[in-house]
């Protein structure tokens, strides 16, 4: 079993939480401030991830922990 673990990601649901386009902003901005490259990730960057653990390319994988959060676990 593989297994993808998203970190801060800017998704639609994320950004239901802010009342204005300023403030979905700034929230979407700080998310991101605690991983080695400072912004939130996007939703397509780890669907990308998830299309290659299900896909034939993966095939001898097993057992990883796919962490795409912006290297937040490594800090």
């Amino acid at each position: 079993m593989n297994v993808v673990s998203p970190g801060p990601t800017d998704t639609p649901g994320i950004a239901q939480l802010a009342a204005t386009a300023e403030e979905r902003e700034a929230l979407i901005a700080t998310m991101g401030t605690g991983t080695p490259m400072t912004r939130a990730g996007t939703a397509e960057e780890v669907a990308a991830v998830i299309a290659f653990v299900a896909s034939d390319a993966a095939s001898h994988v097993n057992g990883a922990d796919y962490q795409v959060d912006g290297g937040y676990g490594q800090v």
